[in-house]
């Protein structure tokens, strides 16, 4: 797993709860890295799920709902970050659409080790989607967090069903609300 999505972690983490917080999490979790990151670096995805089950424990929140909190902070520092992926998108659903032809091809050409989900979108007409996330991690909902946060970027209200769609893919099925 990408150094990023580490040191990111980190600093939500720091920024909501606090650096007590943070040092608690770290210091309780068995890391080979002793919890140091580079945003360029390669790390074991059991280290984030370490983090992820401390900061559940401090904070009494299930592990999905930090994901899913973890989704919305990315995707705003993603959006004032590297902007260059919003450029000429007025919708959630054209950005949801570019995920893996664009943005994930971009990822790859800078990391060819990186293990990206993947994202198969399908429009339904002019006002449902379908996503179809695949990844034997499991982290669909940091996926929904970052799909809500951009429907609260572009304020557009929507409605959202999960189903799973065996052991390593869950379908999204995105609705517009009127």
């Amino acid at each position: 797993m990408k150094g990023i999505i580490f040191t990111e972690f980190l600093e939500m983490v720091e920024k909501d709860y606090g650096f007590e917080v943070l040092n608690n999490i770290i210091d309780k979790s068995n890391l080979q890295s002793n919890g140091v990151y580079s945003g360029v670096g390669t790390y074991d995805h059991a280290e984030f799920n370490q983090l992820l089950e401390q900061l559940s424990k401090v904070t009494e929140l299930s592990a999905n709902d930090i994901l899913k909190k973890y989704g919305h902070h990315v995707f705003f520092t993603f959006y004032n970050n590297y902007n260059a992926f919003f450029a000429n998108i007025t919708h959630p659903f054209q950005l949801l659409e570019q995920v893996d032809s664009h943005i994930h091809k971009d990822v790859q050409k800078l990391y060819p080790d990186a293990e990206l989900p993947r994202f198969e979108t399908k429009r339904i007409g002019s006002d449902k989607m379908e996503m179809l996330y695949s990844s034997k991690r499991r982290m669909e909902h940091f996926a929904l967090g970052l799909i809500e946060a951009s429907f609260k970027h572009y304020r557009i209200k929507f409605s959202l069903e999960i189903n799973e769609k065996g052991k390593d893919s869950v379908l999204f099925v995105i609705s517009l609300k009127k």
